[in-house]
């Protein structure tokens, strides 16, 4: 089954880099846009399509949203917080949390989760987000 899922993703992906891409939108620095076909356009190179600012600004949502959840979750292993109605009020605070994260960076979360899947699955977007992800994380830190 996993077996099939792969080789189903592979044609998918191998289909859409056949498609041409104009010059202009290889420029482009706006949020990805979720494809309405059902069918991945993210590139395997974080700026042919994508544009490294709006590259970076997933990087940085995704750095924003990793130190947020790391936060709720050591609450929800806090075993103070095991009640039931605040268990549920943690996960509330996660869902809305990561939602607000991600609208300040400007990306839906099927954008959001679509570039993490690419990331992990796509060798030159993990070099290109590892690198992104030192770099952004040196200048928050100031350094």
């Amino acid at each position: 089954m996993h077996t099939l899922r792969v080789t189903a993703l592979s044609a998918m992906l191998g289909t859409v880099s056949i498609l041409a891409v104009s010059p202009l939108a290889a420029q482009s620095a706006g949020p990805p846009v979720p494809p309405s076909s059902g069918q991945s356009v993210m590139p395997s190179a974080p700026d042919t399509v994508l544009g490294t600012a709006a590259f970076e600004q997933f990087v940085g949502a995704h750095i924003a949203v990793s130190v947020f959840r790391d936060r709720v979750h050591a609450e929800l292993a806090d075993p103070r917080n095991k009640r039931p109605e605040l268990l549920l009020a943690l996960r509330e605070k996660l869902r809305t949390g990561t939602q607000r994260i991600l609208q300040e960076h400007k990306l839906t979360e099927a954008a959001f989760h679509q570039l993490t899947r690419r990331v992990s699955s796509d060798d030159a977007m993990r070099t290109a987000f590892d690198s992104a992800v030192t770099r952004l994380s040196v200048v928050k830190r100031g350094g």
